[in-house]
């Protein structure tokens, strides 16, 4: 009988069998565009709290990127793919820009065929600005993507308890940034 254990699981072996999880597959997508880049050398998992993080890596030696994936979107939410992140997510993020000199926010859109990238400093302030309209700290923040065919991607979160209001307004990143922003 063959067992299925995560690779990070302490009693793995190569005796068992590994399987193949959805975050691998799409996960995998962005860290190869990113391996097939020219300026790309190096690529490590990252440890928090004693633990190999599924979201973290370190590319090269001072990029920290953190991936998120939804592999469609909600349509009856204007077609948004909806990325959550809870406070162990905010904690590892936090963590993860205090050891490197830049960390970027992959989502992964696989209905739309790409991949969002956006700076920490992006991510912080949207994070803040609901904060500050919510005036306290919530469970979980959702970042928002919408992305139509062969257009920039445009991220914003909405303001607490108001369905379709966006705080201050969209930031539009366009398709072909992903991998390049993260070499500078």
């Amino acid at each position: 009988m063959t067992k299925s254990i995560r690779r990070n699981d302490s009693n793995y072996s190569t005796r068992y069998e590994v399987t193949i999880d959805k975050d691998h597959k799409y996960y995998g997508a962005a860290l190869l565009q990113i391996a097939e880049y020219d300026q790309f050398t190096a690529i490590n998992a990252v440890k928090f709290l004693g633990k190999t993080t599924r979201c973290s890596f370190v590319i090269n030696t001072g990029i920290g990127i953190y991936l998120r994936y939804r592999s469609e979107t909600n349509p009856t939410c204007h077609s948004e793919f909806s990325f959550h992140f809870n406070q162990n997510n905010l904690e590892e993020l936090e963590e993860l820009n205090k050891r490197m000199e830049h960390v970027f926010i992959v989502l992964i859109c696989d209905e739309a065929k790409g991949i969002c990238c956006i700076p920490y400093e992006m991510f912080c302030d949207l994070v803040d600005k609901r904060r500050k309209a919510k005036d306290e700290i919530e469970n979980i923040y959702t970042i928002l993507v919408t992305a139509q065919a062969r257009q920039s991607f445009h991220v914003y979160i909405n303001c607490p308890g108001k369905r379709n209001t966006i705080i201050s307004g969209k930031h539009v990143v366009p398709r072909t940034t992903f991998p390049k922003c993260l070499f500078g």
